[in-house]
């Protein structure tokens, strides 16, 4: 029995040495990028950055932002700020939007360089304008606050309403704040009850907590405080404190 495994071990190590054998010669920058990819998701961090390595000295920029992405999380190599910037920084300039909105984050928050909050909005506004959802709303951020831009509450809804198109959940909550509060355009309580709806049902607590308020208002919808009830306790158990005060309502 054992000599028979030992058998079937053998004969599957010499049937994988030559798939092992053919990716160690691949040289092709996007093979080598898939191969880094593919380790990934197995989560064989080690070898997907040496594909993502050999790729990224090619100059392929999405290995380079993946490469300057283990490097920042300290994936496959010690976490290195310094490298992290590097990599994603070669990558932003090869226009890769993903790594054009992680170099705003970097200077924001000034990860491996300087914080600069105008170089921030500066690449924000570089991924943004690629079709960058999480660049959109960040820039919906700096323009709404005035930080790295002039304040500009307008702009602010606009990429706010880029980044919610595309699906991103904390855009359309904060979209939906704008349409409730009137911010940057006119006021709608249909379409902040909408926009709150769409960010709830992808999970955003806040967004869960507004729409029980639209419940228990009737913002934009009928009151219905059963409704408003569910949605705080569910806000509530997503660890959303506002909704567990509002909790407090229905006890008095």
């Amino acid at each position: 029995m054992h000599k028979q495994r030992h058998i079937l071990l053998l004969l599957a190590f010499m049937f994988s040495l030559p798939a092992l054998c053919q990716e160690e010669t691949v040289t092709d920058a996007t093979r080598q990028y898939e191969l880094g990819r593919q380790y990934t998701s197995e989560g064989n961090h080690s070898k997907a950055v040496l594909f993502y390595s050999r790729a990224a000295e090619q100059d392929h920029a999405a290995a380079q932002c993946a490469l300057g992405i283990c490097y920042m999380n300290g994936h496959g190599v010690p976490k290195d700020a310094s490298k992290a910037v590097y990599w994603v920084g070669k990558s932003a300039n090869n226009g890769n939007a993903r790594a054009q909105y992680l170099l705003g984050v970097f200077y924001k928050t000034g990860q491996g360089l300087t914080a600069d909050d105008t170089k921030a909005a500066h690449w924000f506004g570089i991924s943004a304008n690629n079709g960058s959802a999480d660049g959109q709303y960040n820039l919906g951020i700096c323009y709404r606050k005035g930080v790295g831009v002039d304040q500009d509450d307008k702009k602010a809804v606009y990429w706010y309403g880029q980044a919610a198109n595309q699906g991103h959940s904390e855009a359309q909550c904060n979209l939906g704040v704008c349409y409730e509060k009137g911010i940057g355009l006119t006021q709608d309580y249909v379409k902040a009850f909408t926009w709150y709806q769409s960010a709830s049902e992808k999970g955003s607590a806040l967004a869960t907590c507004k729409l029980a308020t639209c419940y228990y208002n009737g913002y934009g919808t009928e009151k219905d405080m059963a409704k408003a009830r569910e949605l705080y306790e569910k806000a509530a158990s997503m660890g959303n404190e506002t909704a567990r005060k509002a909790l407090e309502k229905f006890s008095e």
